[in-house]
């Protein structure tokens, strides 16, 4: 096993173009929970010191916006960051590097990485809809102090009044935090009324799990409405002044769709999950132009930085298999094309074992990557983080599989960085290991995990 991924390391050298500038990050970094996962002494002793620290360049952390931003306007809250025992704190003490995983929302059956500040709606006391024009008056526990900048321009999400004034709508007009004036542009509405229900920012709500993983209530912010991108630009732009010039923090990868990546949810392109989506407006079209708008932006807030820009696909249930005729294989590569025309890096989430097997039979590897970083091998970062915790015995119920294979296959398929889970880094060098099921050091040990990520990161080393 040692001699294969020794030979596929070498061949690397020799056909993954160079990085764009010397500046550029490169190498291994940790994808790295701040508040949860292994205990800080594991990851000090084997990977920001002792055995694997030759060949850990850092960490790639994610803490939440909910813990960075506690309310409306409130500027950020870093502990979790650059605070006593924060990712930064802890990793840059020894000399390591990190980046900087900036997500929406969370992943899982409830959303608890979008602030409540952001997701709650105020009671409604009263709606009513005359002459095109919807008035709303929100009870005096609840005021409108959820929008990011101006109300007006933005939109009201009008839920469980019991009427057909349920809906989105355009806002007009914000006198004070109680009272709201909205576009009735239902002309059949007017004379309607209601003083049940809620109104407050756009929000994907999914009370079936439709779209995939939803809780009944607000699942997922509208990311394409104006709502969420003053508000998710708005702390962007706090993030960037903050951290731009730090030399410890080498990237930013902040999402713009669900968690940090650049879809809105697993469901979508599926009939039940559309029916919720389109009458929130959108299409693959829309979210497409919203994307090509929000690279621009970071690319500006990040004043040249490098950003790991995330290339998805859009419609999922079509893409269950690589080789479907319904799997839209082109909106990876459009993303990455918005990324490479605004000077970003690309990166995909989604590595794992059937890559080696799709792209020696002709077919795309998880997000058209593989096509991705071909077409665009000047990019400052090209990045893969592995689909989940790995499985070195390849057990049928783990996706990801060894990575003692996966990992060679990564650097001679255009990565540059690459962001395997901790876990999987202590497996491979910490004799103590012992995480769940096969993900032990025994096990690690006997595939050949440490020589793995030896020869990728000395690979990585000298792009």
């Amino acid at each position: 096993m040692k001699k294969s991924i020794q030979s596929l390391v070498v061949l690397s050298l020799l056909t993954v173009p160079a990085l764009a500038g010397a500046t550029d990050p490169h190498g291994i970094y940790v994808a790295f929970p701040v508040l949860t996962g292994p205990t800080y002494t594991a990851e000090l002793d084997n990977l920001i010191t002792g055995p694997g620290a030759p060949y850990i360049t850092g960490a790639a952390c994610y803490p939440s916006w909910t813990d960075l931003q506690t309310a409306n306007g409130a500027q950020l809250t870093t502990s979790t960051i650059d605070g006593t025992n924060g990712c930064l704190t802890e990793w840059s003490a020894y000399g390591k590097h990190v980046g900087l995983i900036l997500g929406t929302s969370s992943y899982g059956s409830s959303n608890i990485g979008t602030p409540a500040w952001y997701t709650t709606p105020a009671t409604i006391s009263l709606v009513k809809q005359t002459a095109g024009v919807i008035y709303i008056t929100a009870s005096t526990n609840t005021p409108f102090n959820f929008f990011v900048g101006s109300a007006v321009g933005q939109q009201i999400q009008i839920v469980n009044t019991g009427t057909t004034l349920d809906g989105v709508w355009t806002i007009t007009g914000n006198p004070d935090s109680l009272h709201l004036t909205a576009d009735g542009t239902v002309s059949t509405n007017n004379g309607k009324s209601s003083t049940s229900g809620t109104a407050g920012n756009p929000m994907i709500i999914d009370p079936t799990g439709a779209c995939g993983g939803g809780e009944p209530g607000a699942y997922l912010p509208v990311y394409w409405s104006p709502n969420f991108i003053n508000a998710w630009e708005a702390f962007l732009n706090l993030i960037t002044a903050r951290y731009n010039s730090n030399t410890d923090v080498d990237f930013y990868q902040p999402g713009f769709g669900r968690g940090f990546e650049d879809y809105i949810a697993p469901s979508a392109g599926g009939t039940a999950c559309d029916a919720i989506l389109t009458p929130l407006g959108y299409s693959t079209t829309t979210f497409l132009s919203y994307l090509s708008s929000m690279a621009t932006f970071i690319a500006s807030a990040a004043a040249g930085k490098p950003v790991i820009f995330s290339i998805n696909y859009l419609d999922y249930p079509g893409c269950s298999n690589p080789g479907s005729p319904n799997c839209d294989t082109g909106d990876p590569l459009t993303e990455a094309s918005y990324a490479a025309g605004a000077g970003l890096g690309i990166g995909s989430q989604g590595l794992q074992a059937s890559d080696l097997t799709a792209l020696q039979s002709g077919l795309p590897c998880d997000n058209n990557s593989c096509a991705a970083f071909a077409d665009y091998p000047h990019t400052p970062i090209r990045e893969w983080q592995t689909a989940s915790l790995s499985d070195p015995t390849n057990g049928s119920g783990n996706i990801t599989g060894d990575l003692a294979p996966l990992l060679p296959f990564a650097v001679n398929n255009g990565a540059t960085l690459i962001e395997p889970y901790t876990n999987d880094a202590l497996c491979a060098f910490d004799t103590s290991w012992v995480g769940s099921g096969t993900n032990t050091y025994a096990h690690c040990s006997a595939a050949g995990y440490a020589n793995a990520f030896e020869l990728a990161a000395q690979a990585l080393a000298n792009k």
